[in-house]
């Protein structure tokens, strides 16, 4: 499989008998361009996740549902594993969503990620949009806050949650009157976002969430 990172082609493959992820070395890891990746830019994203009554149900609908693990990363000429990198694959296909510092990156599982949702907005959660970018990489739920009167106008808002697996982000949440329907929405959304929190990959991120 190819995958891309960043400005350079990474040729990666599974060995199953020790959970071993083969990996050309010249990897370009500077990048923070959280939708730097092959998809159009105006692809449409995620899915209506309105008639969603919890987070779980959010997930199984939008095909979250899925876990994150890490595998050691070897050198596919020599097959030397490349010490203090690993690659975060998707348990459920294989697919390798990025290469970490093992030494300094935490997993956030989507679940841990998404699941104080409730805690910060209340029991009555009305959910809008739900989905990933880049094959996983990215992924993100949007939840539709009370209406918004504006000198007489109102205007619908959202608060934004979202997670990253390829080690070039963080949780985080954001307000914005942007309904995401396609990823040139959501990029929109984040340069604007005048509120936002954000919380690491590093140490115990779910305790810290």
């Amino acid at each position: 499989m190819d995958l891309m990172l960043n400005d350079g082609m990474v040729e990666v493959t599974a060995r199953e008998d020790d959970a071993t992820t083969f990996v050309d070395q010249n990897v370009n890891h500077g990048s923070n361009d959280i939708f730097s990746g092959r998809m159009a830019i105006g692809s449409n994203v995620g899915k209506d996740v309105s008639g969603c009554v919890s987070i779980s149900e959010v997930m199984k609908n939008a095909d979250l549902d899925w876990k994150v693990v890490q595998r050691e990363i070897a050198d596919k000429e020599t097959g030397a594993v490349i010490p203090g990198w690993m690659a975060n694959v998707r348990e459920l296909d294989g697919k390798t969503l990025g290469i970490v510092n093992s030494r300094r990156y935490a997993i956030c599982q989507n679940e841990d990620a998404f699941e104080f949702i409730g805690n910060i907005i209340g029991d009555e959660v009305s959910y809008a949009r739900a989905g990933s970018l880049l094959g996983g990489r990215k992924v993100f739920v949007q939840v539709k806050l009370p209406e918004c009167d504006i000198l007489g106008d109102s205007f619908d808002m959202y608060l934004v949650f979202t997670n990253s697996h390829d080690g070039k982000g963080s949780v985080r949440a954001f307000v914005t009157p942007i309904r995401i329907t396609c990823q040139n929405m959501l990029y929109l959304a984040l340069e604007r976002a005048d509120r936002s929190w954000s919380c690491y990959h590093r140490g115990n991120v779910v305790e810290r969430l």
